[in-house]
């Protein structure tokens, strides 16, 4: 958005407060990513049900209902019209008996039937019970999965946040710096007319203001940009200007901990984003089992009960038991290869969890050294300050005095804004680096 809109967007429209857990918690509520992995977690979790139903003995029911148009029936008399003259009188008899009866109903016009089979896979249920705790596995995946997002959803807020406190201070400084440059310039002019002063001196302090009316510009557009991008974090729409409430109201930050080398072991164990990958690893692990047991034959146990109605030479009622056997002897090596792949699959997930267990050392040890290095930075800063507040302090009694010329004067000015600068710049980077570290190791640093 160019700042022509964002100026216009914000127009008139009164500041809203809005506190950092506010923010985190609006933006968990409103992130389309956390939503994501909620449903991923969820469709995760229906996964493990249904491969669990596949553990269990399976009843299955099928019937139909047939219309034939008309019944088939079967008649003696055409067959035995004739007979041997050779066959034996008692056979002789049974065969014209049957001649002399009328047609036989086979099947009649409508026919049913219902089957009922119970059965249970008995050599499959290793590879099956391994799925499921693939499944499991994926399920608590999804869940650290969920846990990272939100987790790293906070701490982009955070980072918004401090931007946009560090972007409002500077706008305040800059205002500061604007007044003292109008109140200087009033003075220097009524100096010029009365002759103190040479026109070249009122020409410094005007340029000087108009120098620090370019800045406060800049940091009023610098506000306006924080604000959008926090803005798109919690999903609001940028016409609502936020007031962001600095948390850390008790001046100087305090120092970083000892010990925290030591996190380093605790942040692999608890990181979400790493306990995935664990988990994810240990699925692969449990796939590549699972695609192992389908080299092996398929034995099962089944039971049937049939129902049957409308047909002559079968019974209405039979059940049985049995056991089959199912083994795909050659199969071009479609079962042997998908094995292999899965250990492949196996190793890789292995070799990114070292690699993310490797990355997140260095980046631990990389961001203490930061926090440090910024607190330490902090800590001069604010030195400064005190001697730049003290240096104007001097500089304007010496000009009071006239021992010190207006450019003397504009110098500390200039200096005294430089040094609150660099101390707001310090401050919000050094609590940048408290939150790195915190969303590095899962420590609350960054207690309110």
């Amino acid at each position: 958005m160019s700042l022509a809109l964002l100026l216009l967007a914000q127009a008139g429209a009164p500041p809203a407060r809005l506190s950092l857990e506010d923010a985190e918690r609006i933006a968990l509520h409103e992130s389309p990513d956390v939503r994501t992995a909620a449903a991923a977690a969820g469709g995760a979790l229906a996964d493990q049900k249904a491969q669990y139903g596949l553990l269990l003995p399976r009843l299955h029911v099928d019937g139909n209902v047939q219309y034939w148009g008309a019944p088939y029936s079967v008649s003696f008399l055409s067959s035995l019209s004739s007979l041997p003259a050779n066959l034996p009188p008692q056979i002789a008899q049974v065969l014209q008996a049957l001649g002399s009866a009328p047609p036989m109903v086979v099947r009649n016009t409508w026919t049913d039937a219902v089957n009922v089979t119970l059965s249970e896979p008995l050599t499959s249920l290793w590879g099956l019970y391994r799925t499921y705790e693939a499944d499991q596995l994926a399920r608590e995946a999804a869940i650290a999965h969920l846990g990272a997002a939100g987790r790293d959803l906070v701490f982009q807020v955070r980072l918004a946040y401090f931007h946009l406190l560090e972007a409002t201070g500077n706008e305040a400084i800059a205002e500061d710096s604007v007044k003292q440059l109008y109140s200087h310039v009033g003075v220097a002019t009524q100096q010029f007319e009365a002759g103190t002063i040479v026109k070249a001196d009122l020409l410094r302090a005007e340029v000087q203001l108009g120098q620090a009316r370019q800045d406060l510009v800049k940091a009023k557009a610098a506000v306006l940009e924080a604000q959008a991008a926090l803005d798109a974090l919690l999903g609001r729409p940028a016409g609502e200007t936020i007031e962001a409430v600095d948390p850390f109201t008790g001046g100087m930050p305090s120092p970083p901990r000892e010990g925290l080398d030591e996190l380093t072991d605790e942040a692999i164990r608890t990181r979400p984003d790493l306990r995935e990958l664990a988990l994810r690893r240990r699925q692969a692990d449990k796939l590549a089992e699972a695609a192992v047991s389908q080299l092996i034959p398929t034995v099962a146990v089944e039971g049937q009960y049939q129902f049957q109605q409308g047909q002559l030479f079968m019974p209405e009622n039979q059940a049985f038991a049995g056991a089959t056997l199912s083994w795909d002897v050659w199969d071009w090596g479609n079962k042997y290869y998908a094995a292999k792949s899965a250990r492949f699959r196996r190793d890789q997930a292995e070799e990114t969890l070292r690699a993310a267990d490797l990355k997140l050392r260095s980046e631990v040890q990389t961001a203490l050294q930061e926090l440090r290095a910024d607190h330490d930075a902090l800590a001069v800063a604010a030195d400064v300050v005190d001697q730049a507040q003290e240096g104007f302090r001097l500089e304007t009694q010496r000009y009071e005095a006239q021992a010190a010329t207006a450019t003397d004067l504009l110098d500390a000015q200039a200096a005294l804004s430089q040094s609150k600068y660099r101390l707001s710049n310090a401050r919000f980077d050094y609590l940048i680096a408290l939150a790195q570290l915190e969303d590095l190791v899962g420590e609350p640093f960054l207690g309110r």
